[in-house]
């Protein structure tokens, strides 16, 4: 992927990975963790903290925040809560770089191509990514432990 996104305009990468819910009820799993507090009848929830979301690219980049080039979720008519907040704040800016994984977008900022709105728990990992200081508060999701009721 090419370091400057700006050498080919008007291409935005999609890269989707496969996720899939283990259904509890179906006893596909015992334990699950969830972004969203499941509503499903028969299981039992714990909420166990909240996950932050800040804003990471290349220890290279070095752009001011209103020049960003944003890799963003491809999730199609379904955003993400992070996704819907990074939209709202985009100001009309296109996304370089689209995927439904947080470690191909890690993967993307690490190699230049812009500015990811990652879990800092994926970010830390990496240390070929930076935490980007930003004017804006940035979001965090609630982070719920889920067992089937029988269990």
């Amino acid at each position: 992927m090419p370091r400057d996104m700006s050498l080919h305009p008007g291409i935005v990468l999609s890269l989707i990975g496969e996720k899939a819910f283990a259904n509890l009820n179906r006893l596909d799993a015992d334990i699950a963790l969830r972004l969203s507090r499941p509503v499903s009848p028969g299981l039992v929830v714990r909420k166990l903290g909240e996950v932050r979301f800040s804003f990471y690219a290349a220890v290279t980049y070095d752009r001011p925040e209103a020049e960003w080039d944003f890799i963003g979720y491809d999730d199609g008519d379904d955003p993400l809560p992070q996704q819907a907040w990074l939209q709202a704040r985009l100001g009309g800016r296109a996304f370089v770089m689209r995927s439904n994984d947080a470690a191909s977008q890690a993967a993307a900022a690490a190699s230049g191509a812009g500015v990811a709105l990652l879990p800092e728990y994926v970010a830390r990992a990496d240390a070929r990514l930076v935490r980007l200081p930003s004017r804006l508060q940035t979001p965090a999701r609630e982070l719920w432990l889920v067992v089937h009721e029988d269990l």
